[in-house]
C-alpha cells in the first residue's frame, strides 16, 4: 500500500514484500525439513480445470 506522500507503507500485522519473502523461505525450509526427500506432490492433471471439475456437469 502507498501512503499520500508515495512512502511504501504497511499496517500492523501487513508484512511489507522482504518480510514476506523471509517468511515463505522459512516456512519453505520448515516443510521440507519435516517431509523430507518425500514431498508429496501433486501431477499436472492433478492441478487442471478439467481434474477440478470432472465430476460437476
Amino acid at each position: 500500500m502507498r501512503s499520500i506522500d508515495g512512502e511504501a507503507s504497511h499496517t500492523q500485522g501487513q508484512l511489507n514484500d522482504e518480510e514476506f519473502e523471509v517468511v515463505a523461505d522459512k516456512l519453505a525450509d520448515e516443510f521440507a525439513a519435516y517431509f523430507g526427500s518425500n514431498i508429496p506432490v501433486l501431477s499436472d492433471y492433478a492441478v487442471t480445470r478439467e481434474s477440478i471439475y470432472e465430476d460437476h456437469p
